[in-house]
């Protein structure tokens, strides 16, 4: 069998999901779909709808801003809402957001082929797990690269999954698969800018148009994954790994990790082992001297913006990171805002952080796992390590990840019970079309 075989028998075997898989399925979408929504209302809401109403796709397919499009620009749309604000989710073992590429691929696909729940959730768990194994197969070599795996991964997951909804057959998905290969993308470059959450909406749109176009008789190398110029030689070289194309248990979407900072999750661990220490010792930016969050090497790559000039930059900074929980004992949507980002307050406290990146330090908390230690003004130390909230190692409560979904919801015209209500009905003879009728 070749690379593209692999990840062809692995679509196709896929009959079913079991209950837990199913479960962690809904959670994920859930907390997605809330982050989207609340993107959809902000500056880069604004800009993507300027450039829909001058580039008109129109179609019947929804928005999370609560207006229609085609298939493709909804998926362009909705991708990039959901990433808008960094609040969706990622995969645990390496950078990659899987939920904001594969779940606007399975709604368009949905609404084209009127799905059912059952296919819409089978669709998504096989979309995350080809990009989870995928991923494996080029990191950390494309990262290191400049790629951005959410967008040089991504369209090929999302056309697995629109392939399941849209019931492709093996030529046309091995096609398909091939097609979206030569679409990935997406440079690191662009953190901290309003194109990062494009590489999302140009992921997802790119995985549709390919299983669209693949349905409708186009072709691609039967191999494009393998070989010779392939996705895995262009991407990573010798480093390239098909053997984690294989395998017999879906493991993707238990690898999720949800998001409860709006931040890069390498910052996550840090964060949260400083809100541990504010509540703890009751500090405060007038009792600090300084502090230092120890990481992941992995974080040098990311946190390029260690004096941020806005929100979207903040986000990529565990400078800001650190100062908004010490401020506010938290870093939610209310801190990211550039006015809390240039407020005097908050660049005085960022004075005070210092990163360091050693793997060691933080064995045992994950990939996104952190340590910080304070020195108070009256000379005292205090240290505190944590994996970041929502990871596997660290699992959220639902009380807590339904608390965010809400809070996201709520400045919005949605009404977030019934939404809740819709998505959760997924597993129960739901459907799409329910989903998008909470809106």
């Amino acid at each position: 069998m070749t690379e593209t075989d692999d990840l062809v028998d692995l679509v196709v075997s896929t009959d079913e999901l079991d209950s837990a898989l199913t479960e962690r399925s809904i959670r994920a979408v859930r907390d997605w779909i809330g982050a989207a929504i609340r993107g959809a209302t902000g500056d880069t809401g604004d800009v993507l709808r300027a450039y829909a109403m001058a580039s008109p796709a129109d179609g019947s397919a929804m928005t999370f801003d609560g207006t229609t499009a085609g298939p493709e620009r909804a998926c362009l749309l909705n991708g990039a809402f959901g990433h808008t604000l960094d609040f969706d989710d990622t995969f645990s073992a390496f950078p990659l957001h899987p939920t904001t590429v594969v779940t606007p691929a399975a709604l368009s696909a949905g609404e084209l082929a009127d799905a059912d729940g059952e296919a819409f959730l089978r669709a998504y768990a096989v979309g995350v797990e080809v990009l989870h194994r995928v991923g494996k197969s080029v990191f950390p070599t494309q990262y290191g690269r400049g790629f951005h795996s959410t967008a040089a991964v991504g369209p090929i997951g999302a056309a697995a999954t629109a392939a399941v909804v849209l019931d492709l057959d093996e030529d046309e998905l091995r096609n398909a698969i091939g097609i979206a290969a030569s679409s990935a993308g997406g440079l690191r470059k662009n953190f901290g800018t309003t194109t990062k959450p494009l590489h999302a909406g140009f992921a997802a749109s790119a995985g549709l148009r390919a299983a669209l176009l693949a349905r409708e008789g186009a072709t691609a190398h039967e191999n494009a994954l393998g070989g010779e110029s392939g996705y895995g030689e262009a991407m990573a070289g010798e480093a390239f790994d098909p053997s984690e194309l294989v395998g017999d248990e879906l493991s993707g979407v238990a690898d999720i990790a949800l998001k409860l900072f709006a931040s890069a999750h390498i910052t996550h661990g840090s964060m949260e082992a400083l809100r541990r220490l504010r509540e703890r010792e009751r500090l405060s930016p007038e009792s600090v001297a300084s502090m230092t969050a120890t990481m992941h090497p992995g974080g040098r790559e990311v946190l390029i913006h260690s004096d941020p000039d806005d929100a979207l930059e903040a986000k990529f900074s565990i400078e800001f990171c650190l100062a908004a929980v010490l401020r506010s004992g938290k870093a939610g949507l209310e801190e990211f805002t550039d006015e809390y980002v240039t407020a005097p307050e908050t660049r005085e406290t960022m004075e005070t952080v210092e990163a360091v990146y050693d793997e060691a330090a933080i064995e045992g908390l994950g990939r996104y796992g952190g340590r910080v230690t304070v020195e108070t003004t009256d000379g005292e130390t205090f240290e505190a390590a944590a994996a970041a909230p929502g990871s596997p190692d660290n699992p959220a409560s639902e009380s807590r990840l339904r608390g965010k979904f809400d809070s996201c919801v709520a400045p919005t015209s949605v009404d977030a019970e019934p939404l809740a209500a819709a998505i959760e009905g997924l597993a129960e003879g739901g459907s799409v079309s329910d989903v998008f009728d909470a809106l």
